[in-house]
């Protein structure tokens, strides 16, 4: 051994970080960490092995960690050294990672063995070899001689050291060569019995000796070999974590947070897991009341219940940080209180597990309060207070984010799920059940939503005492929901069991009548026809619970007694509405009264103030109706309720909603609790608009009412007019008296109110600027309750077309004296057909059989002189015509106001005959249109001499065109020939009408074109007899052509009378003459002689008729 060998002279700054509070536990548990993550770093294949032993003359810490030796790097020296200990620098390596994060990197000041060592004994021993040394190198640390030298500044700690031998045992428990141990001699802490030792150490360090979480075989895995006292700690059976795994039941529910800073250029983050597991009710015995019995029975000191358990568990890289004060996380409560999910929860268990990110306390049993990290946790769940914090959390499981609401809707399925498959009641009718299956009223009931049948009991027994029907009890204040501030008297109705009886998880309730409920009122339990029906009524439903905390007794008749009648002195009676001088009193601000009568418009009193009397109550005590005892103080809140009657006074029919409704609890001002003060002003201040009777209804549940009437008078002041009925439009037709309306007077708030006298108005119909019509007719009076009628109002206008095809206007009345002003929509139509008027007066002339009339519009007008309206029925009489494609007599008007004959109307008289249209309204004929069709004659226009030469040239058609190509040869010229000659002809009557424009037709022309080798002269005079001679051939000819088309008969007999009829004028043509000869075709050629053209254009005419001429050259 060699004096002051190692020099272990801390950090003064260090010195300042010890912690103030430390136990044996404590102690050990920084010495077995420095050995945890010492064997933590060991190769694959070596031992781990941390071995405790507590003897009559020492404590003796080994591991078979890597060792120290004498090297600057790995000195033993360290070990003792406040501060300098390496482990501290390997904590950013424990943040992140997989949970529950084993990664016993907990070293955070450097002065955990040291100071352990000092706390536990005075004097240690340290001992430790490393694989490549042969020798031991020892330490030894004197706490007294430690003590005296700290205090003087400038001096060192040195301790003495030395080297050795290693021992066989030693060599025996780490067979690689390398170890630590720790021996602390004159120990002075009191030291627990070994078991517990063993259960407390195997608590701590429970996921390093005995794992499965991580396994992928399935088994469980040893991480680190731990022995207290020569035992195998996973051979021990019993310690908090042990026993609590054994009575957990079903799956687990789990999910990870990560929180990191919000402060930007930070990197800090902290990784926690929270896993909840289920505790049930085991044959009506909580499972956390048999964990805490066979704790107990171990030797720990229990002083929790059920209602007190721990229910969180907090481990840092795997140790359990033993004295964490959370009883709960926020994120656990759920469900209202004495509920079947809160009371669920309570059977919930949260065991965290963090990563180093968190920081614990110097002594490592708790977290550090004022870590940012841990505070966020804490809170969890607590949404007012996560605002508050200074960090972001994310939420995720198995890699998937996860909202905050997906998590508390999976903790709330995953709770009820655990309860229906794990938990077994212990309420047990005494009596035969009554099922109900069918009319459950599960929200007054109380019970789960998707119970679909509850058994239902007179006697239960609980807790081996039997509970029945009509039993008086008491229910203690804070027992459950409902009960907070004063206890409940109740008979007992009736007893509920969830579901079948061989079924988990059904919650009991107690059915109860209150106290101030009478029989009658209570919950009651039919049967009809086999189905059994309960109805709850006025009875209420409380959780079984309440007999298991013993906060539910019997109470006797003389106690009972008492209750009832101090009950019925104190039972509500009446409400009553303070008014303005007890307002005063109790310093309320602003008006608080109203009147009986106001008018529209006024404003609210800023509040109401009402109070509950009691039954005790009576008009003699009004000079102390502020007294306290005069007021029913209850936790109830009363409704207020506003309706407007009408100024009929017809009450609101049934089931529709008031105009106004507002709910508050008592508060107390002046010293006075009970009172009610609905805030009016700042919430309805615009209430008395609209005149009528409110009914303002004050009540407290059903029984206690009062109700106060105010009439709101309308205003004086007109605000403006309106049209009365329901009409949106008004349809009238021009000529005729408008229906008559009425016009309401109105205040400034819509209130009707009487019209004092007639006023003056004026009426227009307008649609746009450039149509207003005014009505000048206008028959205005009042009746007796001063409404304005308007009647006999006639439209008269010529401007219709400016608004068709619509028709639409708006019909405006207004005051010529104030600014009011009614207006309905309007659609005014046209009056019934009076006048035809043609566009075109010559439409009808130059009519020919069977030709078209074309350009042939009739307008049609009302008396007006507006074009009547799109789609009017026009019946039409024709004499001599015909109107193609009419399916019936009449034809409508079109959008224009026109009946457009262009095209349809064909001419069915013959040459010279009659035509007429006429039009009728209703019995009266309003248009008749006559005409004649042109008169067909053969005129004599010049004297010639023809030399026949004919030939017929067979149509495009197959058929001998009915126009032969005529030559005439003069007879000094019958060796030449000469173009066709087309001679000019003077225009007459006839030539009018041979040139009229028709569509194509039938018709075609007969050029007759001379055909001579030598033509020297046109003035040679005609020779008779061969004039005749072709004559006969030309009628041959045409009577073959008859022969072979049907169709040309009546024409061809047509042309040989003409011809007949030529023959006999021709002896009296002078020289240098022309017969004009009409022929019928069955269709227009195709080629039209240019001469023939030329000629027409010269007359103006068109050669597009049904009519050609036919032109005979002459020499």
């Amino acid at each position: 051994m060699y004096e002051n060998m190692w020099d272990l002279t801390p950090d003064t700054d260090m010195l300042k970080e010890l912690p103030e509070n430390y136990s044996f536990e404590t102690a050990l548990a920084d010495l077995i960490d420095n050995s945890l993550q010492a064997v933590w770093s060991c190769s694959p294949g070596n031992r781990r092995l941390i071995s405790v032993d507590v003897l009559e003359d020492r404590i003796s810490v080994f591991d078979s960690g890597p060792g120290m030796d004498s090297s600057k790097e790995n000195s033993i020296a360290k070990w003792g050294k406040i501060g300098a200990s390496i482990h501290r620098s390997s904590k950013s390596k424990a943040i992140g990672g997989k949970p529950p994060y084993l990664m016993p990197f907990f070293g955070m000041f450097g002065y955990g063995g040291a100071y352990a060592c000092m706390h536990l004994g005075r004097r240690t021993l340290v001992s430790s070899k490393t694989k490549q040394s042969k020798k031991v190198f020892t330490l030894q640390l004197n706490k007294e001689a430690l003590i005296d030298n700290r205090s003087t500044s400038g001096k060192n700690w040195k301790v003495d050291g030395g080297m050795r031998d290693p021992l066989d045992e030693e060599m025996k428990l780490s067979p690689h060569g390398s170890f630590t141990k720790v021996e602390i001699f004159e120990w002075k802490c009191k030291i627990p019995e070994i078991y517990q030792l063993q259960c407390r150490l195997k608590d701590i360090y429970f996921p390093y000796i005995q794992y499965d979480e991580v396994s992928k075989t399935g088994r469980t895995l040893r991480p680190v070999e731990f022995q207290v006292h020569g035992e195998d700690l996973t051979e021990i059976v019993g310690g908090e974590v042990a026993t609590t795994n054994l009575n957990s039941k079903g799956e687990e529910f789990w999910f990870q947070i990560r929180i990191y800073e919000k402060r930007k250029g930070t990197s800090q983050e902290a990784n926690a897991r929270l896993k909840f597991v289920y505790f049930p009710i085991v044959h009506g015995k909580e499972s956390t009341d048999i964990i805490m019995e066979s704790l107990e029975k171990e030797g720990y000191k229990v002083s929790e219940s059920f209602q007190t358990f721990g229910r969180v568990s907090v481990r840092r890289l795997g140790r359990l940080l033993p004295e964490v004060p959370w009883a709960s996380i926020p994120f656990m409560e759920r469900g209202a209180r004495a509920s079947t999910l809160q009371k669920c929860c309570q059977r919930v268990k949260c065991f965290v597990d963090l990563d180093a990110g968190f920081v614990p306390t110097p002594s490592k049993t708790d977290l550090s309060s004022q870590n940012l990290f841990s505070v966020a946790l804490k809170n969890f769940g607590n949404k007012s207070k996560e605002k508050d914090n200074d960090v972001s959390m994310v939420i995720h499981r198995e890699g998937t984010s996860l909202t905050y609401g997906q998590v508390e809707q999976s903790y709330h399925d995953w709770v009820l799920k655990m309860h229906k498959s794990y938990d077994e009641e212990d309420a047990m009718g005494e009596d035969e059940a009554t099922f109900i299956f069918d009319s459950l009223d599960k929200k007054a009931l109380c019970i789960s939503h998707d119970c679909e049948a509850v058994r239902v009991h007179k006697v239960m027994k609980r807790k081996g005492k039997s509970w029945e029907r009509g039993q008086k009890i008491k229910i203690m204040k804070g027992a459950c929901g409902g009960v907070h501030k004063n206890d409940v008297y109740a008979t007992i109705d009736y007893f509920l069991i969830e579901n079948f009886e061989d079924e988990t998880g059904g919650d009991a309730r107690i059915i109860c009548r209150q106290i101030n409920f009478c029989e009658e009122e209570g919950c009651m339990l039919s049967t009809i026809k086999g189905i059994s029906k309960l109805e709850i009524r006025k009875s209420s439903s409380f959780p079984i619970s309440i007999i298991d905390t013993e906060k539910c007794v019997l109470i006797d008749d003389n106690e009972w007694n008492r209750k009832l009648v101090k009950q019925k002195e104190k039972d509500p009676s009446r409400i009553d509405l303070l008014d303005e001088k007890d307002c005063r009193t109790l310093k309320f601000n602003g008006e608080t009264t109203i009147g009986a009568s106001v008018c529209a418009g006024q404003t609210l009193p800023q509040q109401i103030v009402a109070v509950v009397r009691p039954a005790s109550y009576t008009s003699s005590k009004l000079s102390k109706k502020l007294d306290q005892k005069h007021f029913v103080k209850m936790d109830r809140e009363m409704l207020m309720e506003v309706e407007l009657q009408g100024t009929q006074m017809k009450s609101r029919e049934k089931n529709a909603k008031p105009l106004y409704s507002d709910r508050c609890f008592p508060s107390n001002r002046g010293g006075l609790h009970g009172l009610y003060i609905f805030q009016l002003e700042s919430k309805i201040p615009h209430l008395f608009k609209k005149a009528g009777t409110y009914i303002f209804s004050f009540s407290v549940g059903n029984s206690v009412t009062c109700k106060k009437k105010v009439i709101v008078k309308p205003s004086s002041k007109v605000g403006s007019w309106k049209l009365g009925g329901n009409q949106e439009t008004i349809n009238v037709r021009v000529g005729s008296s408008l229906p008559p309306l009425s016009i309401y007077c109105l205040d400034e708030y819509e209130n009707q109110i009487p019209f004092t006298s007639v006023p003056s108005l004026e009426v227009r119909l307008k649609a746009s600027p450039e149509f207003e019509v005014p009505v000048y007719m206008i028959e205005a009076n009042l009746t007796d309750s001063g409404i304005l009628k308007l009647k006999n109002m006639v439209v008269e206008t010529d401007a219709l077309d400016d608004i068709r095809p619509d028709y639409e206007a708006t019909l405006e009345i207004c005051s010529k004296d104030e600014p009011f002003s009614v207006s309905v929509a309007c659609i005014v139509k046209p009056g019934p057909l009076k006048c035809v008027v043609e566009k075109d007066a010559q439409a009808l002339e130059n009519l020919l059989p069977d030709s078209t009339v074309e350009n042939f519009i009739l307008e049609m007008f009302d008396e007006y002189n507006n074009h009547v309206a799109e789609g009017t029925n026009v019946p039409i009489c024709t004499s001599g015509l015909f109107i193609q494609d009419r399916m019936c007599l009449d034809l409508k008007v079109d959008s224009d106001g026109c009946i457009d004959l262009s095209g349809i109307l064909k001419v069915t008289a013959g040459y010279g005959k009659p035509v007429s249209l006429s039009i009728m309204s209703g019995k009266e004929e309003i248009f008749k249109k006559e005409s004649l069709v042109e008169i067909r004659e053969l005129r004599l226009l010049t004297k010639i001499q023809l030399t026949p030469a004919q030939t017929f040239e067979r149509d495009e058609i197959g058929c001998y065109e009915p126009n032969p190509r005529i030559y005439l040869t003069p007879l000094s010229k019958m060796g030449s020939t000469t173009n066709p000659l087309v001679v000019p002809t003077q225009q007459t009557p006839s030539s009018e009408f041979l040139t009229q424009q028709t569509p194509p037709s039938q018709f075609r022309v007969l050029s007759i074109r001379e055909m001579s080798s030598a033509i020297n002269s046109q003035t040679d005079p005609v020779d008779m007899a061969q004039f005749s001679e072709y004559t006969e051939i030309l009628k041959a000819k045409l009577n073959s052509y008859t022969e072979r088309i049907s169709e040309a008969n009546e024409c061809l007999k047509c042309l040989e009378a003409e011809q007949e009829e030529a023959v006999q004028e021709l002896s009296a043509l002078q020289e240098d003459t022309m017969l004009a000869l009409v022929c019928k075709s069955s269709r227009l050629g195709p080629n039209i002689d240019p001469m023939l053209q030329a000629e027409a254009a010269r007359l103006e005419r068109s050669i597009t008729s049904r009519f050609h001429v036919l032109c005979l050259g002459a020499t």
